[in-house]
């Protein structure tokens, strides 16, 4: 079997000798016995016995199961289905871009093909309501529709101008050219708009959190400071037996709470950071936990002096490894800042 696509045909086609010279012959041929087509949907073979003109044969596709029409068709039509490879009605051979059979030699030959069944009823529809124009036509009398469709003649008359569409037109060339300009404007307007406010929020980030690092800093050293101021206090008391009560005296206690509100203050203030800055900013959680640590201790010490003393080296401690493990994992955009901030603040220069 010659390779088709999906709307070819092979007929089993009887002994016949070519016509020489790829000239048209004049040889008759018997009819082909069977024909083998190819289902339009997956391609399968369809063998079938030949039809007639003009009577469609039903057939079904045996590997999809979809119903099928095998019609015959004149020659006129091979410039609709000059894609697809179609065969001779005479002879059941492949036809070419001749137009006559090379195998048989007839001259414009019919051909068979396959085609939905949709199709055929679409052509038969077309050609009874052509009947039914031509036999009116005798008689001068329209069809029901054809009251209400203007002559061709009045819709050209009607048709406007190519120059008076373009003079009456709202969107002229120019018009649109600076539409166009208009939205490129907008968008790169709006594009660069938004490329600023990333920028200046991590800006104003990056000030906060150099800032927040600097009142952390402060309030942990004030806080060792009121630790160790209550850690001479109370051994010296020990050692006379006098009594004391560990505790902050009321300047600490303004001072302490005075940088606790201005901690709480700035990390309000860098709630939903940067993606970019968002490992930092759990680093920075990190430090002022260490911090609050520390301002613990100073607001209420351990009743037990030992006790006292091993937590405020402990809390020391922790305090430096959250600042160490800050600045080890701080961005460059940040680190910038934060150079400029120990510029500024004193308390920074030994962070």
């Amino acid at each position: 079997m010659k390779d088709t696509d999906d709307f070819a045909f092979q007929f089993e086609q009887p002994q016949a000798a070519p016509p020489q010279d790829d000239e048209p012959g004049s040889a008759s041929q018997a009819p082909a016995t069977s024909l083998t087509c190819s289902c339009p949907t997956c391609g399968a073979d369809v063998e079938t016995q030949p039809t007639e003109a003009d009577q469609p044969l039903a057939v079904t596709c045996p590997a999809c199961n979809i119903a099928l029409s095998i019609i015959r068709e004149s020659s006129a039509n091979r410039v609709r289905r000059r894609s697809r490879k179609l065969s001779c009605a005479n002879c059941g051979s492949l036809l070419d871009h001749h137009s006559h059979c090379t195998s048989c030699g007839t001259l414009f030959p019919d051909y068979h093909v396959a085609v939905k069944p949709e199709e055929v009823l679409r052509k038969a529809r077309t050609q009874r309501l052509s009947d039914v124009r031509q036999s009116l036509a005798r008689f001068n009398i329209p069809l029901y529709f054809d009251f209400f469709r203007k002559p061709v003649q009045e819709q050209r008359q009607r048709r406007p101008e190519p120059a008076a569409a373009s003079s009456k037109s709202l969107v002229t060339p120019r018009l649109q050219r600076l539409l166009i300009s208009l939205l490129i404007a907008t968008v790169l307007v709006g594009g660069l708009s938004y490329a600023f406010r990333i920028y200046m929020k991590q800006q104003q980030f990056a000030k906060s959190y150099a800032k927040a690092i600097y009142s952390m800093k402060t309030g942990a050293d004030f806080n060792q400071k009121v630790c160790d101021r209550i850690e001479t206090e109370w051994k010296t008391a020990q050692e006379s037996g006098a009594a004391f009560s560990p505790g902050q005296n009321d300047e600490e206690k303004a001072r302490t709470d005075k940088i606790r509100g201005e901690v709480a203050k700035i990390m309000g203030q860098l709630d939903n950071p940067p993606k970019k800055f968002a490992q930092a900013h759990q680093k920075l959680i990190q430090l002022r936990g260490a911090y609050q640590n520390t301002l613990d201790l100073a607001a209420s010490p351990p009743e037990i002096l030992q006790a006292f003393t091993t937590s405020v080296d402990q809390a020391e401690s922790g305090f430096k490894t959250a600042a160490q493990d800050l600045k080890g994992s701080m961005p460059d955009a940040l680190k910038e800042e934060f150079e400029r901030a120990k510029q500024k603040y004193r308390g920074l220069k030994d962070f």
